[in-house]
């Protein structure tokens, strides 16, 4: 998370001010696949170690639809921040999503940690 938090806010700044400048275009866009493959990667690991190995299949399922519920939920609510604020708000409000959910993530994944640590 503390990798790809950064790789999405530079990839979305640079959405946000592209203009008609090709070579920053491509740039982000190689950017971004990189920041999705690393956010990939960094979800399965997450659900790998919130599940419990008892019941593993049942919640990576569960967690796994969870995650394709948000991608369903992203559509409309871009169909309805477009044409208040255009993509400039669309980007910046992406930012402040992705950055306030992967910080909390993240606090909760190392609060597990440490408890774990802690008891054994």
């Amino acid at each position: 998370i503390r990798v790809y938090l950064p790789c999405n806010t530079l990839t979305n700044l640079c959405a946000v001010n592209i203009g008609a400048n090709n070579l920053v275009t491509i740039g982000a866009t190689v950017f971004e696949q990189f920041a999705t493959g690393l956010a990939g990667t960094l979800t399965v690991v997450l659900i790998m170690r919130i599940c419990d190995r008892q019941y593993a299949a049942t919640q990576f399922s569960v967690f796994t639809s969870l995650i394709m519920l948000t991608r369903a939920l992203v559509g409309p609510i871009a169909n309805l921040v477009l044409p208040i604020g255009g993509w400039d708000l669309y980007f910046t409000l992406s930012i402040m999503f992705i950055a306030l959910t992967s910080l909390s993530l993240q606090t909760q994944t190392m609060r597990n940690m440490l408890e774990d640590r802690a008891s054994t």
